[in-house]
């Protein structure tokens, strides 16, 4: 019952008063949907002819074989090859087509609930789908664009319907509407294109399942050979299970066996192919010098020894000089002190006889005679002993 799916669906609390009929009338922009008195009568018509076409519909596969053969690859087990009713395979081809088309414009139509009618219709038409033998569900729209071509197909199927039903074309019209396109030409289009585009996914699905599936059971069979092969002897060393590397000839080896032998010969021990060279590894390295290491630390510490000794010796040599130099240094400015004592004290004391010898000669001559002028103004400018006048001085 379509109540009870609408109920399922709005389950959740998305959808208000979820599985009653409406009981108000609707309108959304310039499309009037079903009168609020009607619906009861409109859905009881709807399920009738929904019942009708799926009998058709079952009855149509069953004389094709099954549904026409393998959807999914491709093939048609149908008499259209064989020279068949060419009327059995049209019904074959459009059959779920327009069965599921009638679903979607029906419940779209009618709008029998407040909210939610078309996420019905959708799970109407996947349902009508399923019963016609299609094995997945499909998406009419999952983006912006087609949405769009969704919204388009609608619109064109309810005008195609109201030309028909109302009677607002003329007969010529009408009839190339009824041959060419018919009511629900527009939505049995969109309803093949999404049926094929979900049959292409289908296909990359099933063919990366494939895939999967191979590698997998690859994986498992190169896991069963490295076991087998590390429950036997490694090729070079002849031990117990190698813990291993694989050669390219399948023989299983240690690790640390191939890189040892691929560093003293380039080519695979048992098939002798060509393989690039590896460095020692450092674990046989050190099996190799474990018994030139007691000598080399022998050596290393003599060596160590003889250098400490020469560079104490050195070092005290060094420091010899240091003091030897730092003593000169101080010998030469302890004579330099001395000198420069030495040349101050004897400056002093030249100084003090020179001070004393210019003293002495001092004493011993005669005073100089002061310069005395003339009273006279006519030889102010003389001295008196020179002066002519007899009267100076």
């Amino acid at each position: 019952d379509i109540c009870d799916w609408h109920r399922e669906l709005g389950a959740s609390g998305l959808i208000s008063n979820a599985g009653m009929i409406r009981e108000k009338q609707v309108k959304v922009g310039l499309t009037t949907f079903t009168h609020k008195d009607c619906i009861r009568d409109e859905m009881h018509k709807l399920i009738m002819v929904l019942r009708e076409l799926e009998m058709r519909t079952c009855t149509s596969t069953a004389i094709g074989g099954g549904g026409g053969g393998d959807v999914i690859n491709g093939t048609n087990n149908s008499s259209m090859g064989c020279g068949g009713n060419m009327t059995i395979n049209m019904q074959q081809a459009y059959g779920p087509a327009v069965f599921a088309a009638t679903a979607l414009c029906g419940v779209g139509d009618c709008h029998p609930f407040n909210d939610g009618n078309g996420r019905l219709s959708r799970i109407v038409s996947n349902w009508a789908l399923a019963r016609a033998g299609l094995p997945f569900v499909i998406n009419f729209f999952a983006n912006l664009v087609q949405r769009t071509e969704y919204i388009n197909a609608l619109q064109k199927t309810s005008r195609n319907i109201e030309l028909i039903c109302f009677g607002n074309v003329s007969l010529n019209v009408f009839s190339t509407i009824r041959r060419l396109i018919g009511p629900l030409r527009p939505l049995v289009n969109l309803t093949l294109d999404r049926v094929n585009k979900a049959i292409i996914e289908c296909k990359k699905v099933i063919a990366e399942k494939s895939r999967l599936e191979s590698e997998e059971i690859e994986a498992r069979a190169a896991k069963r050979f490295r076991d087998a092969a590390a429950a036997g002897n490694c090729l070079i060393c002849m031990d117990d299970n190698p813990n291993i590397a694989t050669l390219c000839c399948g023989k299983a080896v240690h690790i640390s066996c191939i890189a040892t032998w691929l560093s003293q010969k380039n080519e695979c021990p048992h098939c002798r192919v060509s393989l690039p060279s590896m460095p020692r590894p450092p674990a046989a390295d050190a099996a190799v010098h474990d018994d030139a290491a007691p000598v080399a630390e022998d050596t290393a510490s003599t060596q160590e020894d003889a250098t400490t000794s020469d560079g104490n010796s050195s070092t005290e040599s060094i420091y010899e000089a240091m003091s030897d130099t730092h003593s000169s240094n101080s010998s030469t400015e302890s004579l330099r002190d001395m000198e420069d004592t030495t040349s101050s004290d004897a400056e002093e004391d030249t100084a003090d006889s020179t001070g004393s010898a210019m003293s002495d000669t001092a004493s011993d001559e005669p005073p100089v005679p002061q310069r005395q002028h003339c009273s006279y103004s006519d030889c102010r400018n003389q001295a008196a002993n020179e002066c002519s006048n007899s009267a100076c001085g």
